[in-house]
């Protein structure tokens, strides 16, 4: 750092305009890479279950910079022509990320000369004169503003006044992120968030309703409850803690009388496991794909998830043991099903 101090401002200059093309050139090796890891699918293998995953936890890129770069990557892999006008700086990577849907072999280059030079904005216009659809206005928006002294009772209908704390905003990302399954938590409103969307009539009506009904009670009381309502019937892991209670709660001679019935019923073999097994595997997986590389990366996809038979089904393997069952995501499920139709042949 003491050396910069000693440089003319031309060396400076000169300086800056080599790190900046040192940085273009940088990027776009990257962009190939990037291109040749989807190829070879290796995200899999590695405990990943998509390249947006592996970029984001491994490379540790923000979401922001792994979308660009995923989507820049994929067009050299599509169009390798508009590579030269990324190399030289003439349209720089976010902008090629902006056009990346709308450019087609025919008529590239006309195209792309016409955004040398743009900022983004300019680029989002003129994506939208080559049909894009326009960017919209707002969307969902989830943003901690303050925190609570201490957490209101059920009983509150009035939201407490905090100062307000700038905080970024936390848009909703693509699916297969790093993100665990929030804890319940006993103090639930200990910190405070503005949550923003835009709802139809039909969901004002709604809370106008409910008002009516609990007492006019706030909307975060609405949501919270409305949400957890919403939990109970789909949450895996929640039914089966019903399920478990409502086990513990029966005297020994019913207890007999269901294990009895279940094991009458799980002489039947059947392809798709019963739901009691599918929700005892969630648990037990804690609804997160159970997937782990040779070097003990698990994989971290909690969307889009399957129960597979780990001895396969069509080999005798069981449907109702929960021990030949485990969590999978679709990616991770669909590969090793590939792995294992060409082993058979």
């Amino acid at each position: 750092m003491a050396q910069l101090a000693n440089l003319s401002n031309n060396e400076l200059r000169i300086a800056l305009h080599k790190l900046v093309e040192t940085d273009r050139m940088t990027e776009l090796e990257l962009a190939w890479h990037l291109l040749e890891l989807e190829k070879r699918r290796l995200f899999l293998e590695w405990g990943y279950c998509s390249l947006w995953d592996f970029m984001t936890r491994e490379l540790r890129w923000s979401e922001a910079t792994s979308v660009r770069r995923r989507v820049v990557a994929r067009l050299f892999g599509r169009l390798p022509d508009v590579a030269p006008y990324v190399a030289d700086g003439r349209i720089s990577f976010c902008v090629m990320a902006v056009l990346a849907p709308q450019l087609k072999e025919d008529g590239l280059i006309a195209v792309l000369d016409k955004a040398i030079g743009m900022t983004r904005r300019q680029a989002e216009s003129y994506a939208v004169e080559l049909g894009a659809k326009p960017v919209a206005p707002r969307k969902d928006v989830i943003r901690l503003v303050g925190a609570l002294a201490s957490p209101p009772t059920a009983a509150t209908s009035e939201p407490v006044t905090q100062p307000v704390v700038v905080a970024p905003e936390v848009s909703v990302s693509p699916p297969c992120a790093d993100k665990p399954i929030a804890p319940a938590l006993p103090e639930r409103a200990l910190r405070l968030h503005r949550v923003a969307f835009d709802a139809h009539d039909d969901f004002v009506a709604n809370v106008a309703r409910l008002r009516e009904v609990l007492g006019n009670a706030a909307l975060n009381e609405l949501m919270l409850r409305a949400s957890e309502a919403l939990l109970d019937r789909v949450d895996p892991i929640r039914r089966h803690i019903r399920r478990e209670n409502r086990k513990a709660r029966k005297t020994k001679e019913s207890l007999k009388q269901t294990i009895t019935s279940a094991r009458s019923e799980l002489k039947i073999l059947r392809h798709r496991q019963p739901l009691a097994v599918r929700d005892e595997v969630s648990t037990r997986d804690s609804a997160q794909c159970s997937y782990v590389s040779r070097d003990g990366t698990r994989c971290a996809e909690r969307t889009w998830l399957h129960i597979d038979h780990i001895r396969p089904f069509a080999m005798g393997g069981s449907s109702t043991d929960v021990d030949n069952n485990r969590v999978l995501c679709a990616a991770h499920n669909l590969a090793r099903s590939g792995a294992a139709r060409a082993s058979e042949l």
